[in-house]
């Protein structure tokens, strides 16, 4: 079974309200890195980067936001989009303690 059956058997596990979101390639192939999606009742924040938002990189720099230029950034440095997520993890979190501590610990229980 190939990635793109397993995410379709997936998917149809889900609850019918629940958000999803998957990566796909230029080519249309659901990408190596697919994470599979998940249910999102429980999720308190939620945010999407996409394609345009490199594109605006680019324009910051003085560069054209192109198609093709997008597409040479993300292609450069081939494990970016994980990494990218494994940092927005680790930030989440840290920031969620800057702003929740005081609150936990005013807790009793």
């Amino acid at each position: 079974m190939d990635t793109v059956d397993k995410a379709m058997e997936f998917l149809k596990t889900l609850p019918k309200d629940a958000r999803v979101s998957v990566n796909v390639g230029a080519e249309g192939a659901v990408s190596r890195h697919l994470r599979f999606p998940r249910a999102t009742a429980d999720v308190i924040a939620e945010d999407v980067w996409c394609r345009r938002d490199v594109g605006a990189m680019l324009e910051d720099a003085g560069k054209e936001p192109s198609d093709a230029n997008i597409d040479a950034v993300l292609a450069a440095v081939p494990r970016g989009l994980d990494m990218f997520l494994d940092r927005l993890t680790e930030e989440g979190s840290e920031i969620l303690h800057v702003i929740y501590d005081d609150a936990i610990e005013s807790l009793d229980r």
